[in-house]
């Protein structure tokens, strides 16, 4: 009977791929691993019906960050924020929770995501050990993100780098685990048979959050290809070098654009760090030996103070002349990256010499 329910929001494509913005926050107190809008850690909600709200106070500790923190609390299915003994619990509150879970279960079945979570947060608020409300909010969160962010599927902070995680590896295989945990804990037979939705939500969102840990933890490719706009070439670059490389490229455009001289630059680096980046310079200095190649290696000598550069490394949007090949040698420099070959410089330096 599993296999054969009826999962309404993946019929509704206007529940897939919602921006962060239009994720409404509920107005009650979230659970421990209900962050809203998919963004890691939970806030608790203002307060309500004469409540203070404890972030209001100064003395209110500030929440720690994912940097801070590097991994998010562990789930539960209990109530965070108050302590589990100050909310009423007995027979009318596990009446009105499996009320309002059964209200859920309505919602699920019409695809209403989010008045679905609604529900499950109040019917957590009531009853605290109730171990479905959580899989319900949480599900919802999950299937409520951004399904073209693969941090906001698992509910990380989404970070400033697209090619960086605000996790480690094992700190991210641990909170994916946790989040399938939280995902399953209250789902029992006897629950699984009465909220067939519930069930039916809580397998989508597993799914979601495997493939969106799959993609995050899958190794990048050792290569990427980029196309040339002078030469109409495809080019194969090593990942691992793609950086200075880039930078490369944008030196040899700004040459263009300022009249400098070709589109080649270079880039000379020590530690990981960029000493000097440079352009052709033939142009401006009319001097035919001012190649990118040269003209770095001569500022980073005068920038470092010495004539050895063994502690460097050069990178070069195309294959280096003899004349520059003849510089990398004499200065010692112990390592050289090109991007283009030398096919493809003669073919874009007759295109320059046109341009210019």
């Amino acid at each position: 009977m599993k296999g054969a329910v009826y999962s309404p929001w993946k019929a509704r494509s206007t529940l897939h791929g919602l921006p962060q913005s239009t994720v409404s926050r509920p107005t009650t107190t979230t659970l421990a691993w209900l962050p809203m809008e998919g963004r890691g850690r939970c806030d608790r909600a203002p307060a309500q019906h004469g409540r203070r709200d404890p972030l209001s106070s100064p003395h209110h500790r500030r929440p720690l960050s994912i940097e801070e923190s590097r991994l998010p609390s562990p789930p539960s299915p209990h109530m965070a924020g108050e302590p589990i003994a100050t909310v009423p619990s007995g027979p009318d509150s596990a009446a009105e929770a499996d009320r309002l879970l059964a209200l859920a279960e309505l919602e699920l079945s019409a695809g209403r995501l989010r008045a679905a979570r609604r529900h499950a947060l109040r019917a957590a608020r009531l009853y605290p050990i109730s171990p479905c409300a959580p899989v319900v909010a949480t599900a919802a969160n999950v299937l409520l993100a951004d399904a073209s962010s693969h941090h906001a599927v698992l509910l990380l902070p989404e970070p400033d780098d697209p090619e960086a995680s605000p996790l480690s590896t094992s700190e991210l295989r641990r909170h994916f685990k946790s989040l399938v945990k939280s995902l399953r804990v209250g789902l029992d037979a006897a629950t699984a048979a009465a909220y067939l939705f519930v069930v039916a939500a809580a397998d989508e969102a597993v799914g979601r959050a495997t493939e969106a840990y799959e993609v995050l933890t899958a190794p990048a490719p050792g290569t990427f290809w980029t196309a040339c706009a002078g030469c109409r070439l495809l080019h194969e670059f090593e990942r691992k070098d793609h950086k200075f490389l880039t930078k490369t490229v944008e030196e040899a455009y700004r040459g263009v654009d300022c009249g400098d001289g070709g589109l080649f630059g270079a880039v000379v680096v020590r530690n990981d760090e960029v000493v000097v980046s440079y352009h052709n310079m033939v142009l401006k200095h009319t001097d035919p030996t001012a190649h990118a190649e040269v003209t770095a290696i001569r500022e980073a000598c005068k920038k470092l103070g010495k004539i050895e550069l063994s502690d460097c490394e050069i990178y070069a949007s195309y294959e280096p002349c003899p004349m520059c090949f003849g510089a990398v040698h004499l200065s010692r420099i112990k390592r050289l990256v090109y991007g283009a070959k030398g096919e493809a410089t003669i073919a874009i330096d007759l295109q320059c010499t046109t341009l210019l």
